[in-house]
């Protein structure tokens, strides 16, 4: 969708609409990562604009919080996601430490605040457009639905989800193109401003991370170094020892009609092949079977 848009286009809109374009300069040369749009209407609502290029083709939520600092973990959070069924929708939530929580509004009083005005996801990438009221009323307020006439920090992810109404977790790799990321400099989306370029990547000291009430740690990367260290440090070396050093030790004892080195030998051997393919699958189980890099 972004490749068919001429360079014509792209200077028109910016007249009229807040545009950031990361990475800097990418608009000329039309590879940019994301691109986060914002227009504020007479009506007092704000139009937002999300396109972000995606790395893996089931990703089927983009989302932007709004944040009073560049540290993840109290914000509000409004997200596109795309159901199965060709079904699509603008939700409210909060992010509250490490957890994002749906909003306690219902479909009636959550259209009083947001609305949904187009949403498509593509292999490589997803868009989503919204309106959000800028000055929310009291009730709402109190609901955590966020007063878009403040300053703010952007954050911006993407992922993959289950039930398109929640987040889900997003990419843990900070190193990943796929982790989120704040804009560095803090806007009111509800005014006519330059837009900052610069994007930082979220302060995070904590692995844990904790998501409706669903604790996900990077546990399976970490099961899979622990793993392969027993397997390829201790247990091979051991059935080397084995074969090397006690072929001579317990000559007469003979268990299953074997000596007992060939049954150590064995039996390690054994193990370090379990634990080996059990480590190689916990990445892959970890990353959701999803492969980031270069393709064979």
């Amino acid at each position: 969708m972004y490749t068919t848009i001429s360079s014509v286009i792209v200077l028109v809109i910016a007249l009229f609409i807040a545009c950031i374009f990361i990475s800097a300069n990418c608009e000329e040369k039309r590879d940019c990562e994301k691109i986060i749009s914002y227009a504020l209407e007479p009506d007092g609502w704000v139009v937002v604009e999300l396109f972000y290029n995606t790395t893996h083709p089931d990703t089927n939520y983009a989302a932007i919080g709004f944040s009073k600092d560049t540290q993840m973990g109290d914000e509000g959070v409004t997200h596109c996601g795309l159901g199965e069924m060709n079904q699509a929708g603008v939700f409210l939530s909060q992010n509250d430490g490490k957890r994002n929580i749906p909003l306690n509004l219902t479909a009636e009083n959550a259209a009083k605040y947001v609305e949904l005005l187009e949403a498509s996801h593509t292999s490589s990438s997803i868009y989503c457009k919204f309106r959000q009221k800028v000055a929310p009323d009291e009730t709402a307020q109190k609901a955590r639905v966020p007063d878009l006439n403040r300053t703010y920090y952007l954050l911006l992810a993407y992922g993959k989800t289950n039930k398109y109404e929640e987040l889900d977790i997003h990419s843990l790799d900070e190193r990943s193109k796929d982790f989120p990321l704040f804009i560095s400099t803090p806007v009111n989306i509800a005014e006519r401003e330059r837009a900052p370029l610069a994007p930082v990547k979220p302060r995070t000291n904590r692995k844990l991370v904790i998501l409706h009430g669903k604790i996900t740690f990077p546990l399976f990367n970490f099961l899979s170094g622990i793993l392969m260290l027993v397997g390829w440090m201790w247990l091979i070396p051991s059935a080397i020892a084995a074969a090397r050093y006690l072929r001579e030790y317990w000559p007469e004892t003979r268990p299953f009609g074997l000596k007992i080195w060939f049954h150590i030998h064995r039996t390690t051997n054994y193990l370090a092949i379990i634990l080996i393919i059990v480590g190689v699958l916990s990445v892959f189980i970890g990353k959701e079977w999803r492969w980031t890099g270069p393709a064979v």
